[in-house]
């Protein structure tokens, strides 16, 4: 059965009374699509929700317009272990490590207020799922890296496996996320970055960058730009102490030789440890920082990031974008079990102007922790 929910949105309280008094073709005029399907997976399985608009209310002040979100809360299913998550057209492709059926596990949502397990496929330590063109990309810690081609047939699968030797220590390299560029693959591993070419099953290192630990990363390509966060420079490289841990920028203009542009700080170098980011364009940069909050960085210039805001929230973990929302899940207070975990939306891009507070939530049912979110146009 599907639960219609509301969110209302902060704004101020002279804007919802003159909302009130409107007529419904105003507010059919002043309500935008959206269209988005969110499937988030939680410490109980995974939830649908679909975001279908957004309804603006003028303030008739220069304090600005207030908004409100309409969410249609759809099906639920349970799995236990479930750390990722990648939409791929009526499927939801769930990550499950830690428990003693680690692996990858499939959901159709044809139904959405209905998700079907269609199947499970065994793997070792499934930490980050990435889809690019028709391929999945699966980072494995320590053992490595899978690709799989999309579908996945779960009846019978070929997966085509990358795992890097021990280092010299005889320690293994844990892969903590990838990126893919046509073939170019970028690794981010605890001994820096690894750039791969992957062509007809065949992997093929094109170069390394030792200099930059990644023990907890997240990876993006925009043109020849990649941009990286995680735990920074590592901290023998004199010129960039004290570690920054923020976001750094690589030109991969020639995918052998990777140069780094800029490494930025946290907002506290001793505090917080950069956990992901999204960008929009080369313009805006929306980077997690654990235990401090959503920050909004200027990138347009690449040598000199500039932070301009920092949005507290408990706890974030994740932020992906589609069109021009950002999603940004928290998994709560540690303190409160689940106080707070949720999806945080925000506007990134475009569609009304960009807030540094959100516009938006998503609450998980039965008391949730949410640790993962994916996003795509519904079908």
């Amino acid at each position: 059965m599907k639960r219609r929910t509301w969110v209302v949105l902060m704004g101020l309280v002279a804007a919802m009374a003159a909302s009130c008094d409107s007529d419904d073709s105003s507010a059919d005029e002043n309500n935008i699509p959206v269209g988005l399907r969110l499937c988030t997976v939680t410490d109980q399985g995974i939830e649908v929700v679909d975001f279908e608009s957004i309804a603006v209310q003028p303030s008739g002040t220069a304090a600005g317009d207030s908004y409100s979100v309409n969410l249609d809360v759809r099906g639920s299913a349970s799995v236990s272990g479930a750390v990722d998550v990648a939409l791929w057209t009526n499927t939801a492709i769930v990550a499950v490590a830690g428990v003693a059926a680690e692996g990858l596990v499939g959901f159709d949502l044809l139904d959405p207020d209905n998700p079907v397990q269609i199947g499970a496929l065994d793997m070792d330590s499934p930490l980050r799922l990435r889809i690019r063109d028709a391929s999945l990309y699966v980072a494995q810690g320590n053992k490595g890296l899978s690709v799989l081609t999309l579908p996945i047939d779960f009846s019978y699968i070929e997966t085509n496996h990358f795992v890097f030797d021990a280092d010299d220590l005889g320690n293994p390299i844990s892969v903590k996320d990838v990126e893919a560029d046509g073939a170019v693959l970028y690794l981010a591993t605890d001994h820096g970055l690894w750039v791969l070419q992957y062509v007809n099953g065949t992997f093929t290192e094109l170069a390394h960058d030792p200099s930059t630990v990644l023990t907890s990363c997240r990876l993006g390509v925009n043109k020849n730009l990649l941009f990286c966060t995680g735990a920074g420079l590592a901290p023998d490289v004199p010129a960039m102490q004290p570690n920054p841990r923020g976001l750094m920028i690589y030109d991969v203009s020639e995918v052998d030789s990777p140069q780094l542009i800029s490494a930025t700080a946290n907002s506290n170098v001793d505090l917080s440890t950069t956990l992901d980011f999204a960008t929009s364009g080369t313009n805006q940069a929306l980077v997690v920082e654990q235990g401090m909050g959503l920050a909004w960085w200027d990138i347009s210039s690449l040598e000199e990031p500039v932070r301009t805001d920092l949005t507290d929230m408990p706890w974030p973990d994740q932020v992906k974008t589609e069109g021009s929302w950002a999603f940004v899940t928290s998994r709560g207070v540690d303190t409160v079990p689940h106080q707070g975990s949720g999806v945080h939306i925000f506007s990134f891009g475009g569609t009304v102007p960009a807030e540094t507070y959100a516009i938006g939530h998503i609450t998980p049912t039965n008391d949730a922790r949410v640790k993962a979110v994916d996003i795509q146009t519904i079908q």
